[in-house]
């Protein structure tokens, strides 16, 4: 197959990006497919003719948040993931939390913060995360104690966007089960 790899692109994300999309193309290209690498740098994707899918290695905005997507659809060009409104939704952490709820499954206690000159919510727990609300997993994400703390990172997260998502902290492992259509794979 004729495949597109799209990586870089205009996120917070971007040198992650570049890191995996040079690994995804390595690894196709050993598997015999042709293919072409895309940094959408400016956001605007241009896929050339001939190529029968894109393999999305895009991350943060505008790579996992439902707009390459869109793009992609209308120009009915097959990708790999998550179609433009489910990208969107879990992309967006606040709007995951809320359909959690609404599901009934746990989720750590949780506030929002507009205002950098918002009082630390000691309600939640002893240990917080403090993150964006729509930036890739790691970035602006801040562990945060007391209230010094508190005051740096709602500086460097409410840089990324009008509201700060904080929850309690829970320890614990972090897990990935990939779903391929209706089939789940092997924890990672």
């Amino acid at each position: 197959m004729k495949i597109a790899v799209l990586m870089g692109g205009p996120s917070a994300d971007r040198e992650v990006s570049l890191m995996s999309g040079r690994a995804v193309v390595q690894a196709l290209e050993s598997r015999g497919h042709e293919v072409v690498a895309i940094d959408p740098k400016g956001g605007e994707v241009s896929v050339p003719q001939g190529v029968d899918a894109v393999f999305l290695a895009l991350h943060g905005t505008f790579g996992e948040d439902g707009e390459v997507q869109k793009v992609l659809e209308s120009a009915r060009i097959p990708y790999t993931g998550s179609g433009p409104e489910s990208s969107r939704v879990a992309f967006d952490k606040l709007a995951s939390k809320r359909i959690f709820i609404e599901r009934g499954l746990p989720t750590p206690k949780f506030a929002t913060v507009k205002t950098i000159d918002a009082c630390l919510p000691t309600d939640l727990s002893e240990r917080m995360v403090v993150k964006p609300i729509c930036q890739g997993s790691s970035v602006g994400l801040h562990f945060v104690s007391h209230q010094a703390e508190w005051e740096k990172a709602l500086q460097d997260v409410l840089k990324y966007g009008t509201e700060a998502l904080v929850e309690a902290c829970i320890q614990g492992r972090e897990l990935t089960v990939g779903i391929i259509g209706n089939k789940s794979c092997p924890i990672v």
